[in-house]
Order: structure tokens, then C-alpha cells, then sequence
């Protein structure tokens, strides 16, 4: 394990005894906002047999800095990886700490303002919109039925 990693991790696992910060929290205070992110929130998942079946919430974090892509898993940290090129850029004005399961609608547009755009489609059957911004960060906000499913930062993905 890098040196860094190694000081982080202790970092964290220290901060997750008892601290009154979350991992998160302390990595954004330690390292600043990242140059990108994506956020999943997830309450599903596939049985052998391919059908959905109900978890308890999860949410998936990573987040890139300009040498290195960290992860959370429900808000803990698992890893840190070194890119293989460095990325440039501004750091994002908007936080992934910002969104949570219970975000809607009316949260995004209060933190990020009226969307740039709106895509509308359907998930087996579940009304799909993703609310997305180009100014002063490039952001998508993904909801299927209404409930936040993912949000990604500082690229642009399109379908």
C-alpha cells in the first residue's frame, strides 16, 4: 500500500472510531473536492436466476482526484487506486456530499438550479429522468421513479 494510502486509511479507520465526521467528510477535508465523481444508489439486486430482488440501500462512490480514484462503500472508504494519466481541471463547486437516497427533484434544482436539460425514458418499465447542468460543473441527476439511482460529476455521459 503507497504511503498516502497507508495515512489516509489510518485516517479514516481513526475518524470511523467514534469521530464525529463521516469518512467522507474527513476525505474532502483532507484531500478538497474532487475533480469528478459518480454516485450510486442502489436497493436492488440480481438473484442467480437474473430477477431483482429488494437489499437494503447501498450507496457506491468514486471519486477522482487528479492522480488517483478513490472508493466508498456506504460511505467508507475501500480503496484508493493511481490513475495511469494524470487528470486537469477545476475541482467540482458541487459536493458529492451534497446527494443522498432521499434526494428529489426539488433538492437538486434548490442546491443546482432549473437543469440545462431533461431526458426522459423508461427502466423496465419505470419512468426514467436524468436532470442534467453544464454550468458551473457538468452534472447528471438520474431518478427512476421518482427516487435518486445516480449522479455523475465533472464528466459527461451521454446515452
Amino acid at each position: 500500500m503507497p504511503r498516502t494510502t497507508a495515512l489516509v486509511a489510518a485516517a479514516l479507520f481513526v475518524a470511523g472510531c467514534g469521530g464525529s465526521q463521516t469518512t467522507q467528510e474527513l476525505f474532502v477535508s483532507m484531500r478538497g473536492q474532487p475533480l469528478a465523481f459518480t454516485t450510486v444508489f442502489a436497493s436492488a439486486e440480481l438473484d442467480a436466476s437474473g430477477l431483482a430482488v429488494d437489499t437494503p440501500e447501498r450507496r457506491i462512490d468514486a471519486w477522482l482526484y487528479p492522480s488517483e480514484m478513490v472508493r466508498f462503500d456506504n460511505g467508507f472508504f475501500v480503496d484508493e487506486q493511481a490513475l495511469s494519466s494524470p487528470l486537469t481541471g477545476a475541482r467540482l463547486s458541487v459536493s458529492p456530499l451534497s446527494f443522498g437516497p432521499t434526494t428529489t427533484r426539488a433538492d437538486v434544482e434548490a442546491l443546482l438550479g432549473p437543469p440545462t436539460g431533461v431526458e426522459m425514458g423508461d427502466v423496465g418499465g419505470a419512468p426514467l429522468e436524468v436532470l442534467r447542468y453544464r454550468d458551473p460543473d457538468i452534472v447528471a441527476v438520474s431518478f427512476v421513479d421518482a427516487e435518486i439511482t445516480s449522479v455523475v460529476a465533472g464528466i459527461e455521459v451521454t446515452p
